[in-house]
C-alpha cells in the first residue's frame, strides 16, 4: 500500500484576529490567489523579508521539504499541477483537470503553450519526466515518501497523461501541489538544478548566497498574470532577535515566527503590526519506538503525562497556541476531541516508568531544531527539564535545522520535538500517515497492525461517506493516542509581523508565504 500525501483557547483576545477570521477562512486569504488579477502597481516593488531558515543550499524543489522554503522559493520559480486554493481545496495549475477513469487511473488533461526558460515546452513528456524523477531512489527525494507506491505516468497524448496506480488510492489529487514541473531535457541531461533553477513560476532566480539571502525577480515571460512585486529579497535570520532588530531598522519588512515575548515592542512602533493565522501544525515529542527505553507503551506514555503542556503555552507562547487533545488538528475533517486528556502528573509519569522497568538515571538522547519552529529551542529546553524531573538524564542536543533533520531521520535521538502538519480538506488526515509502518518516512519505528489495516481501508475506501471516514480514521486516533509514539504537546499559530506598508499579505492555515498579489503601499 501507498504512503499518505502530507498532509487554541490560552491566548490574548486580539481584535487583529477577529478581523483576520472574517476575512479568511481557515486563516486562508483570498487576496492571497496565485492568478488574482493585479489591481495595485507601483513604480518598482521591491520587498525584503527576513525568514528564520534558509533552504538548506539548494533551490531544487526536488529537496525542499520544509513549508517556509516551498512556498517562498519553490513555488515562486516553478508550478505543480496544481495549487491550494485559498479556502484549501486543490485547484487546477499547470494541469486543466482530472479525474478517475477508473479507481486506477487519473486522466489528467494538461495546460497549453506554456514553455521553460530553456525552451523546453511544458506537455506531457515533462510531466512524466518529472514524476520519474521523483520516484527514482537514486534521486533522494524527501518528498518521494508523499507519492503512492508503484504508481507510475503514462502519456496519452502530449497534452494529457494517465496517473496510474497498484491499487486505489483516493486522495491522489491532494499529491499535486506539493510536485514542481521540471524540464524533461534538462533532467535528462543532469542539468545542475540546486543552483540554476528551470522552472515556469513566476519569478526567476537573481542570487543565492546560502545562509545568508536569495534574490528573485519577476519572470516577465510567465504564461499567467505577473506578480505586483518586481523583486523579492530573502534574508535570513536564525535568532529571533535578530530577526525583529532587522524588522524595526527597516532592513525587512516581514518576518516569520515573530517571538511572542518580543510582540509588545513591534507593536509600540505605529510603523509594525502582528498578523496572526491559526494554523493545522501539532508540536509534538516524538519517540523512538524500536529503541529502549520507548519501546515500551507505559515509558511513551510517562514521558505524556510528564510535560505541563498548559504551562508551555502560557510562559514560552505567551498564549498563542493551544494545548493539544488529539494527533489531529481540530481543522482536520476527520479530528475527534472526545480521547482522554493526559493531564500533568509527574508523578504517575514516575510510577508508569517503574511499570515499563526504566532506572532513574536512564540516559536519553533529545534533539530539536533551532529556529525552525515558534520558539522550538525553549521549548525543547523546558521539556527535557520535565524529563529530567522523572528520572531521565538527558543529553541534549540543538544543531541548525537540516542538521537536527538528517540526525532524525538516522535514528541518533531517542526523543525530540518534531510536529506534523497537514490538509484541510482531504478527508483523509495527512498526519496519521505517521503512524503507518509501511511509511517510508516513518523515522520514529512506530508500528500497530491494527493502525495499518484502518489506514489501507481508508485509501483504498474511493466512495466512502465522510461518516465512514471518520469511523476508519476515528479508530486510528484512539490507538494512536493510547499507544503513544508521540507526547502531542500544541498546536501552533503562524505569527509575523511586518511593516503595515506591506499590502496583500497574510499568514495562512496551511503556512504557506505567498507573496504573489502583495505590492508595498505609497
Amino acid at each position: 500500500m501507498s504512503s499518505f500525501p502530507y498532509a487554541e483557547t490560552a491566548r490574548p483576545a486580539l481584535t487583529r484576529r477577529t478581523l483576520l477570521k472574517c476575512a479568511s477562512a481557515l486563516g486562508f486569504s483570498a487576496a492571497l490567489l496565485p492568478n488574482a488579477v493585479a489591481t495595485v502597481r507601483a513604480a518598482e516593488q521591491e520587498l525584503t523579508i527576513g525568514l528564520s531558515i534558509d533552504p538548506g543550499g539548494t533551490v531544487d524543489p526536488r529537496y525542499l521539504y520544509d513549508l517556509t522554503s516551498i512556498s517562498t522559493v519553490s513555488d515562486a520559480l516553478y508550478d505543480a499541477l496544481a495549487w491550494r486554493s485559498e479556502t484549501a481545496e486543490i485547484q487546477p495549475l499547470l494541469a486543466e483537470s482530472w479525474e478517475w477513469a477508473d479507481p486506477l487511473t487519473l486522466t489528467i488533461k494538461l495546460r497549453q503553450g506554456v514553455s521553460f526558460p530553456n525552451g523546453e515546452p511544458f506537455d506531457a513528456t515533462s510531466v512524466k519526466a518529472t514524476f520519474d524523477s521523483y520516484y527514482d531512489p537514486d534521486t533522494q527525494a524527501p518528498v518521494r515518501s508523499l507519492l503512492p507506491v508503484g504508481g507510475h505516468v503514462e502519456i496519452v497524448d502530449d497534452s494529457t497523461v494517465n496517473f496510474v496506480l497498484e491499487e486505489a488510492y483516493r486522495p491522489l489529487p491532494t499529491l499535486l501541489p506539493w510536485f514542481k514541473m521540471l524540464p524533461a531535457q534538462a533532467l535528462a541531461d543532469g542539468h545542475n538544478l540546486a543552483t540554476s533553477p528551470i522552472g515556469t513560476g513566476r519569478y526567476t532566480l537573481k542570487e543565492y548566497l546560502p545562509s545568508e539571502q536569495l534574490v528573485l525577480e519577476k519572470n516577465p515571460d510567465y504564461w499567467g498574470d505577473l506578480p505586483l512585486l518586481d523583486q523579492i529579497t530573502i534574508r535570513y535570520f536564525p535568532e529571533d532577535s535578530t530577526r525583529v532588530a532587522a524588522l524595526q531598522t527597516g532592513e525587512v519588512s516581514m518576518i516569520n515566527n515573530a517571538p511572542p515575548d518580543q510582540l509588545e515592542l513591534v507593536e509600540s512602533d505605529a510603523n509594525l503590526e502582528v498578523r496572526i493565522a491559526d494554523t493545522l501544525r501539532i508540536m509534538n515529542l516524538t519517540m523512538q519506538c524500536d529503541q529502549a527505553p520507548f519501546d515500551s507503551i507505559p515509558a511513551r506514555q510517562a514521558v505524556c503525562y510528564a510535560i505541563d503542556r498548559d504551562a508551555l503555552v502560557s510562559s514560552i507562547l505567551g498564549g498563542y497556541g493551544t494545548v493539544a487533545n488529539s494527533v489531529l488538528s481540530p481543522f482536520a475533517l476527520t479530528y475527534r476531541d472526545d480521547l482522554p486528556p493526559y493531564t500533568y502528573d509527574p508523578d504517575k509519569a514516575r510510577s508508569l516508568l517503574q511499570e515499563a522497568g526504566v532506572a532513574e538515571g536512564t540516559k536519553i538522547r533529545f534533539g530539536t531544531s533551532n529556529g525552525r519552529y515558534l520558539m522550538d529551542d525553549q521549548i525543547a529546553e523546558a521539556t527535557a527539564q520535565y524529563l529530567r524531573d522523572i528520572g531521565f538524564d538527558i543529553e541534549f542536543d540543538a544543531p541548525e535545522y537540516s542538521v537536527f533533520t538528517q540526525r532524525s531521520q538516522d535514528g541518533e535521538y531517542n526523543i525530540y520535538l518534531s510536529s506534523r502538519t497537514g490538509s484541510t480538506t482531504a478527508n483523509d488526515p495527512a498526519v496519521l500517515s505517521d503512524f503507518y509502518t509501511p511509511y517510508s518516512s516513518q523515522r520514529f519505528k512506530y508500528s500497530n497492525p491494527r493502525v495499518d489495516e484502518l489506514i489501507e481501508q481508508g485509501l483504498a475506501a474511493v466512495d466512502a461517506s465522510e461518516e465512514e471516514l471518520n469511523a476508519i480514521y476515528g479508530e486510528v486516533q484512539a490507538i494512536v493516542w493510547e499507544e503513544a509514539p508521540w507526547a502531542v504537546l500544541y498546536y501552533l499559530p503562524s505569527l509575523v509581523a511586518v511593516n503595515k506598508k506591506l499590502q496583500g499579505f497574510e499568514p495562512r492555515a496551511d503556512e504557506m508565504y505567498y507573496f504573489f498579489t502583495s505590492h508595498i503601499a505609497d
